[in-house]
């Protein structure tokens, strides 16, 4: 605008020394200036149209980004949170399922342990069971071959060696049968022993009972030694007799413990399956979930630093849009003070280039175009304050140097 109009007064200046000479021609100095006024007038309204035009694309353009920025941040703040809700959610996952890992790894040691401990005592017992039964069928051979010994050697009458030994207890028969090759002297000790255990097993009473029978026995006729044998046979029947039912209750208790263990093994071995099944699954859910973190928190990253990118440009495309507004109003302002004063300079020259002017004196020109000069402050444009001081007169140049100054 200011170059324009230094370009608009060189010529100005050059027509206005002409103007005593030229009178009030078609092409005068003041029609010049007249003209120069309006085409800067028309120019000044062309730059506000095109300045409220780029103005307005500014706008549109600052409403459309402010709106796009607005919701990509909006969706960025939405998906943080959700992400950081995800986060926290497969964190609380992960430190759960762990617990549980703890738990049943815990739990699996110790049922472990048990059936471990179960199956070394049931292994102890079976070896047991094994040993007692083995020694009990022995026994029980044992005695069906000493009675069958003893019926043998009855038969013999008198020439028996229980006769000649004179047996009177069991114990003796079995010493004169060892002592006649008859029995071996092992299988005659284990028969003993075994008579003695079921000895002080029995009751008192019956203790008693054997003793006076056995003291009952008398000479060794044949009669009464056919009681003495009888006694002994019957001893050794007993004696069997026990040594079975011994090996049936052992056998029934070997069955009960067997079926109890194997009650106790099936359902340690159970809960071993299903706990390490749980375990299994746990670490699935630990590996899955801290997949699913990991991908969160990644996905976190990117997300946060394009919320922090698209929240700077937000803030920095609102100070480039206001700066744009503070420019163009100022702008604005400016081109309608300038254009209020060329209205104001066309008004004055149009006063000044009346035919009542031009018949006024050189003084009293001098004195009117001076009054013209005196422009209100805010018309005070030096570019067309020189405008109008060049139409009035080429005098006018001192005047306005000293309103000016």
């Amino acid at each position: 605008m200011q170059s324009l109009m230094r370009l608009l007064l060189a010529p100005a200046a050059v027509m206005a020394l002409t103007v005593e000479n030229r009178g009030s021609s078609g092409d005068s100095p003041i029609g010049k200036v007249v003209s120069m006024l309006e085409d800067l007038e028309s120019k000044m309204k062309e730059e506000g149209l095109a300045a409220e035009k780029v103005m307005k694309e500014s706008r549109d353009f600052c409403k459309s980004r402010t709106q796009e920025l607005g919701f990509e941040i909006k969706s960025g703040t939405d998906e943080v949170e959700d992400l950081k809700a995800a986060i926290q959610e497969e964190a609380a996952v992960v430190t759960s399922e762990s617990e549980k890992v703890e738990q049943l790894v815990a739990s699996i040691a110790t049922a472990e342990s048990n059936l471990k401990n179960a199956t070394e005592i049931k292994a102890n017992e079976t070896k047991d069971f094994l040993a007692e039964e083995k020694e009990l069928m022995e026994t029980i051979d044992m005695i069906s071959r000493a009675s069958s010994i003893i019926q043998k050697e009855m038969s013999k009458g008198s020439a028996s060696l229980l006769q000649q030994g004179r047996a009177s207890s069991l114990v003796q028969a079995l010493k004169t049968l060892v002592e006649g090759a008859l029995l071996p002297s092992a299988d005659a000790s284990r028969l003993a022993s075994f008579a003695q255990q079921q000895r002080e097993s029995a009751s008192a009473a019956v203790e008693m009972e054997m003793e006076q029978a056995e003291e009952a026995l008398g000479a060794p006729a044949p009669a009464i030694y056919t009681s003495k044998s009888g006694g002994i046979l019957e001893a050794l029947e007993d004696l069997q007799e026990k040594a079975e039912t011994q090996l049936e209750d052992a056998r029934s208790k070997e069955v009960e413990a067997k079926h109890n263990f194997k009650m106790l093994e099936q359902s340690l071995t159970d809960e071993i399956k299903f706990a390490n099944k749980e375990l299994a699954d746990a670490k699935s859910e630990i590996a899955e979930a801290s997949e699913k973190k990991a991908s969160a928190e990644g996905d976190l990253e990117v997300e946060s630093k394009e919320l922090a990118s698209d929240t700077a440009a937000k803030e920095e495309l609102d100070k480039d849009c206001e700066a744009k507004e503070e420019d163009f109003a100022a702008e604005s302002k400016s081109r309608a003070e300038e254009l209020e004063a060329i209205k104001k300079a066309q008004q004055i020259i149009s006063e000044v280039a009346a035919p009542a002017f031009l018949q006024l004196s050189r003084s009293k020109k001098v004195a009117a175009a001076a009054a013209a000069v005196a422009l209100p402050n805010e018309l005070r444009i030096p570019q067309v304050r020189r405008l109008i001081a060049v139409a009035v007169h080429p005098i006018a140049h001192g005047i306005e140097a000293l309103a000016i100054g």
